[in-house]
């Protein structure tokens, strides 16, 4: 069974489906179709929300990073500005006396 610690994937998800799967086949020879008859439809309702979760939290983790990117950049342009301005000052404040 997969380690779902960190973040579930997509992948995961088919991953996690096809284990379900082998599973069911090995039910279904040894019990017949009618031992997961009304179960399958309950587990691919659970694994379609799972999916589109799983699809959710890979945009929402996308857009998290960009917006991380864009605070550091951010950031970054403040100090340079910041040390441009402190230069700035001492060379204009050279000529004042």
């Amino acid at each position: 069974m997969a380690d779902f610690d960190d973040e579930v994937t997509v992948v995961d998800v088919y991953d996690l489906a096809s284990d379900i799967g082998k599973e069911c086949e090995i039910i279904i020879e040894k019990y017949g179709p009618d031992a997961v008859t009304a179960l399958l439809p309950k587990v691919i309702n659970a694994l379609e929300l799972l999916e589109n979760l799983a699809v959710r939290n890979e945009k929402e983790n996308q857009a998290l990073q960009e917006l991380t990117a864009k605070i550091s950049q951010l950031e970054n342009d403040k100090i340079e500005k910041a040390e441009y301005r402190q230069r700035f000052e001492k060379v204009g404040g050279r000529g004042h006396c």
